[in-house]
Order: structure tokens, then sequence, then C-alpha cells
């Protein structure tokens, strides 16, 4: 270890590195479609706007079963940005075939683990597609950086200083006079002192979800919790998990669903925006399990994330930029043998409420910091979520209002979101400037065609619109 600046990476971040697979890497990935931008522009954005978080001049580098944050010494933009032209012709199609090979490459290890890829030929737009690994930050954060590096209109606002580095130990020392191994128990120290900082928190979001309980009654709720998280039964066999998955990504993306007509429609059902896409992404599934002809699995789980950050203040608010992975997982059952769309939709959303207001979520993000600290609980990790959920969904919100990047308006958003284990198939959802998109990403060799999934789950909630028209009335469902 040279003599240089270094930190923990601490659990809830270092968990993510050992997930990492070779055929399942743990890269979120970003879509932005915006008017013409030059190469000049997009670096200079990176550096001005991107690079003023500190952490992403920073590579994760594991020392003997420990991951530290060590700066990148020969830090090059050049690395991270690459500029390509979209082969044949310039639609959809062929953005998607060339967003999943991106999507299936690795990222360096020896170097910060994010990418930018300008692409042009997309009509007469550019598209900038980013990857960042999952340590670095979680979806809420990242899409906050949008926000930072982005403008409410053409004009580019003056531009931030990057903030100062913290003052860091300096591991020399260390490894001049006690050796790398008394160096690592000090990392040990700092990032056990970290994970403590997150277990209190979380504490604390149990202790604002009592209402007016004795402490012995909240105890037995969170050890009938973790009993209850640790004892979920393993998923069913479905084509959207296999023990053997290929290191290919496929994407698709819908098209834009206008956020009125959902809002009409979720009303009219009595139910909320959420509940409707919940609803329609399980019909969906159902549906095009169905169309391939294949049984319908007793059990099918979502695994969702939930903020666990408070985010009611602008103060609050702004601690997204602070990076990091601050979220629980609420892992919930999907109704797909439900007799008609009314009950289905009642039922997840029963369900996902249920989830998200339990001890589920904290529980799950004490349960992978601790997993992140300690080497030899990967498998650990992906019992409790391979083992346990059949797909990732994850739901961000965007801008209700155009953004701009270096004065060029951005038009669409998309992101997809990493999966663990042996699931295959994430789903994401993102608002932007008054509609939503669903993404769908997925392993070649389990699901190479994930427009036709996504096609059932467009189709499942045009159904519900047109329930809605026809007047249906909330009705109550025995749960």
């Amino acid at each position: 270890m040279t003599e240089q600046a270094w930190e923990p990476v601490n659990g809830a971040d270092a968990v993510w590195l050992r997930l990492e697979r070779a055929d399942n890497p743990m890269v979120i990935t970003a879509m932005a479609v915006t008017d013409p931008m030059r190469p000049a522009d997009l670096r200079r954005l990176i550096r001005e706007r991107f690079l003023t978080v500190e952490r992403f001049g920073w590579t994760p580098v594991n020392h003997s079963g420990i991951w530290l944050w060590e700066p990148d010494a020969e830090f090059d933009l050049d690395f991270h940005v690459r500029h390509v032209a979209l082969p044949g012709a310039a639609d959809d199609a062929a953005l998607a075939t060339l967003v999943g090979d991106l999507m299936s490459q690795p990222l360096a290890e020896n170097h910060p683990l994010w990418q930018f890829v300008l692409i042009d030929g997309y009509g007469d737009r550019s598209v900038i597609v980013m990857r960042v690994h999952h340590c670095y930050a979680d979806g809420l954060s990242l899409a906050a950086l949008f926000g930072a590096m982005s403008d409410d209109a053409p004009n580019v606002r003056p531009l931030a200083p990057r903030r100062a580095a913290e003052t860091r130990p300096d591991p020399g020392l260390a490894v001049r006079y006690h050796g790398i191994r008394d160096t690592l128990r000090r990392a040990l120290e700092r990032i056990t002192s970290i994970s403590g900082e997150w277990s209190e928190k979380a504490a604390r979001l149990m202790a604002l979800a009592d209402n007016g309980q004795s402490p012995g009654q909240v105890a037995a709720a969170v050890l009938a919790e973790v009993a209850q998280l640790l004892a979920l039964p393993p998923e069913s066999p479905s084509p959207l998990t296999g023990q053997r998955l290929s290191p290919l990504k496929r994407v698709a993306w819908s098209d834009t669903i206008p956020l009125t007509e959902l809002k009409r429609t979720a009303r009219a059902l009595g139910g909320t925006v959420n509940d409707v896409l919940l609803g329609g992404v399980s019909a969906g599934l159902a549906d095009w399990i169905g169309s391939r002809g294949d049984e319908a699995p007793s059990r099918l789980t979502a695994a969702m994330p939930v903020n666990l950050r408070p985010l009611e203040t602008a103060e609050a608010r702004a601690s997204l930029l602070e990076m990091g992975n601050h979220f629980g997982l609420a892992l919930v059952p999907l109704a797909l043998n439900a007799a008609n769309p009314l009950e289905r939709l009642y039922r997840v959303r029963y369900e996902a409420e249920r989830l998200k207001r339990s001890w589920q979520p904290a529980l799950a993000h004490i349960m992978m910091s601790i997993i992140g600290l300690m080497p030899g609980l990967r498998d650990a990790a992906l019992d409790l979520i391979g083992q346990r959920a059949s797909l990732v969904l994850s739901n961000v919100p965007g801008a209700p209002r155009p953004r701009y990047l270096m004065g060029r308006k951005v038009h669409d958003v998309m992101f997809w979101v990493p999966q663990v284990g042996r699931i295959c198939t994430g789903i994401s959802l993102i608002s932007y400037c008054g509609g939503l998109r669903l993404g769908v990403v997925t392993d070649r060799n389990h699901v190479p065609e994930p427009a036709l999934l996504l096609g059932h789950m467009s189709q499942a909630l045009s159904r519900y619109g047109v329930l809605a028209s026809d007047g249906w009335q909330p009705a109550r469902v025995s749960r």
C-alpha cells in the first residue's frame, strides 16, 4: 500500500462490491437523450459538475478482504469517456442493442468504477449513457446528481467550485512502522464505527415507526420481523431467474405514459399511481409467462428498494449528493394468480404498503451492511436476495420540468438496475417532465427479447386505464 490518502468503504456500499459477478455486474446504467452534444462539452460537464463529488476520483481497492477507497493517482478523464456512433438504423432497436452491449462490458477494476459514453447518430439528437458502480451511490443519489449536473433553463448557471478534500490519515506511517496488518486493523475499526452509525440511524427509523408501543413490544416485533425475513422460502423456478447466466445484457424501454392518465386511472380505481404500476407489472409478468407456455410460479417476489433517508427538508434532500447507499429492501410478493385485475391491484398494494411500513427494509439494510463488512458472508447476501426474489423493481422520481445539460435540452431519461445472484431481470420506472417510462434489463440467455415482456406490461397498464374509463368502482378485497 503506498503513502496516500484512504478511507474505508462502509458496509452498505461494500456489499455491492462483494456481490459483483462477471455474469451480473453491480452497475447502474442511466441514459439521457439530448440536443446535439459535443465531446468537449461533455468532458467539461463531467469535470465541473460530476467530479465535484470527490468520491468519483477514488477507486475501491480490496486489501485482504477489506475494501478501502483510494484516490486514483493516474486519473485520466479520457479513460472514462467514450465517443461512439450508433451503427445501422438510427432507431430505438439499434440504440437498445448498443446500450445492452455497453452494459455487458465490465468496468476496469484499477480505476474509478464509472464511465460516460456519448452516442451520435440517434436521429438529430445525442445520447449520453452513464454507468456507475452501485458501491458509489444508489438510484436516488444519482437522480439528485443529475439535478446538480443539469440546469432548469438553457443558460448554463455558474459552476460551483470543487469541494476541498477532507484530511485523512496517511497509512504510510502505519506501513512503515507497524506493517500492512496494523493498517488494515485500523481500517476495520473505522468501518465498524461507520456501520454502527447506520445501525443507530436504522434504529431511530424503527422508533419513529413505533406507534406508542412499549420497548418490549418493539423488541418482540423486531425479532419477529428478523425471523420472518430469514424464514422466507426460496423463490419458485421461473424464466426470470437462472443458475447459469451469461455476461450479455439486453434492454428495452417503453413509450412515455402521461402521468395525468396514470393519476386519473388511480383515482378511479381507488389507489395510487404506484398501485397501478405495480398491478400493471404483475399482470404483464403473468401474461408474458403464460404466452411462453410456462406454468405460473407459485411464488414470484420483487425486491423493491425503499429509501431510508429523511427527505422532509431541503437540507436533508441536499444530503443525497453525498452519494452512498441508504436504502433497504422490501420483498414484495406479486399477485400472479389473482382472479381479476382489480384483485391483483389491491393485493399488490396491500403487500407493498405493509412491507414498506414494516421494519423489513431497515433490517435488510443492517443485514446487508454487516455482510458488506465480512468477506465470508457473500453467500449470505446471495441467499438473502438472490434466492428470495425473482426480479428487482426500482422506481425513481425524476424532474417534473425539462432539464438542460450544458445548454442542451434533455428530452428523455431512462435507467436500468443491476440484479443479484441468479436474478436476471430488472424493471425500472422513472418519471420525467410529466411522463413515465418503464425499462427492462435481462440476461440474454434467459430473456433474449425484453421488449416482449415490456409489451405485456404496457398492455396491462392500458387495461387498467380501460377499467377506469368504464366506471369501475373501488372494491374491498379479502386479504
